[in-house]
């Protein structure tokens, strides 16, 4: 553990070699290190294919596919897009087939009326859990009445991103709730003054699995009337509050007291939903709100996005789906390595040059 990440990595190439391996599998390896430390990681692998060793090389940074791989499969959604030559194709070509494009059964209207700012973040810098630095400088404004689009391959920071805003990770530079610096703001006085937050993980970190919907839908709110009673919770008003959000939101299950576990994937994620929504928060962040859901499931959360954008709330929508963000957002953001990389609205850009942006070509 005294080692740096980059010597870390050398040891592991050095434990496959010691072991006669022939095959080796590196699985974005080039993520923590400096140019300088890449540049001397692609030189070692030279060497490795020039002595007959196979390296399977799993990226998602054109430029490195361009300078150390000799053919590359491309996979969309868990599906191969394609297979080329490198020495025959462009960077751009990489690009269309990484992002794709697949028509949305709806269209939504953009925003009628953009207002105040309600989030912002300037100059904001933080590690992930190994320590390396996740969020570099990352600066940007939301405002009341949009949606605000976030595309990113997983793993360029998003993750942190949320945290940050959400007061769970500690973080250089400022994070403001409309007017007010929350930079240095508990959690729960965060969500009190109208943050809202559907996670990227649901059944990690937004759902309790063991217990029920009418103890998820007040696991944000419990300490407060009418639910809170001293010590203990109106179990009656947690289950008629519930009940109602049950009904508002189509969430299929025999009743309040039913456990989460035993709900479909899309009712859960309506749960989550509800419970974020159910006070029309000033500001939601929703990442990757329709992940794994089945059509209609996704649709129902789409359409409640925009529902809240339309009623005055400001939505940070982080997904690596541009379709979604593309049929969303009024205004997109391209996220690279921890920084912001692009920004345009998507009727100005298209999924090839977001596509390049996100996949570190910052001259789409």
């Amino acid at each position: 553990m005294e080692l740096s990440v980059s010597a870390q990595q050398y040891v592991e190439i050095i434990k496959l070699l010691y072991r006669q391996a022939q095959i080796l599998i590196l699985d974005e390896p080039t993520a923590v290190l400096t140019p300088h430390e890449i540049d001397r990681l692609f030189v070692i692998l030279e060497q490795l294919r020039d002595e007959g060793r196979t390296i399977i090389f799993i990226t998602h940074k054109l430029r490195e596919v361009k300078e150390i791989c000799s053919r590359a499969t491309i996979l969309r959604r868990g599906v191969v897009a394609g297979c080329v030559d490198v020495a025959d194709t462009t960077e751009r070509e990489l690009a269309a087939m990484m992002v794709g494009r697949q028509l949305m059964d709806i269209d939504y209207e953009q925003s009628k009326q953009v207002g105040s700012m309600k989030l912002r973040l300037t100059d904001v810098w933080a590690n992930d859990d190994r320590g390396v630095p996740a969020l570099k400088g990352i600066s940007f404004d939301v405002h009341s009445g949009e949606i605000v689009g976030l595309a990113g391959v997983q793993g360029n920071g998003q993750s942190e991103l949320v945290e940050v805003i959400g007061g769970m990770r500690e973080a250089e530079g400022n994070v403001y709730l409309e007017e007010q610096n929350i930079s240095r703001m508990a959690l729960r006085k965060r969500r009190d003054d109208g943050l809202a937050i559907i996670p990227e993980k649901r059944k990690e970190q937004g759902l309790n699995l063991a217990t029920t919907i009418s103890e998820n839908v007040i696991a944000t709110r419990y300490y407060k009337a009418p639910f809170s009673q001293r010590f203990a919770v109106k179990q009656d008003k947690a289950d008629s509050f519930a009940a109602s959000l049950m009904e508002r939101y189509a969430i299929k299950a025999e009743g309040p007291r039913s456990f989460v576990s035993t709900l479909s994937g899309g009712n859960q994620q309506k749960v989550i939903t509800a419970r974020e929504l159910a006070e029309d928060p000033p500001v939601l962040i929703a990442a990757h709100p329709t992940r794994g859901l089945d059509v209609a499931a996704a649709r129902f959360v789409r359409d409640e996005l925009v529902k809240r954008r339309d009623q005055g709330g400001a939505v940070l929508l982080i997904s690596a789906d541009l379709d979604e963000l593309f049929a969303l957002s009024d205004r997109l953001l391209v996220m690279y390595d921890g920084r912001i990389v692009g920004e345009a609205r998507p009727e100005e850009t298209s999924f090839e040059e977001v596509g390049l942006l996100m996949a570190g070509h910052t001259h789409a």
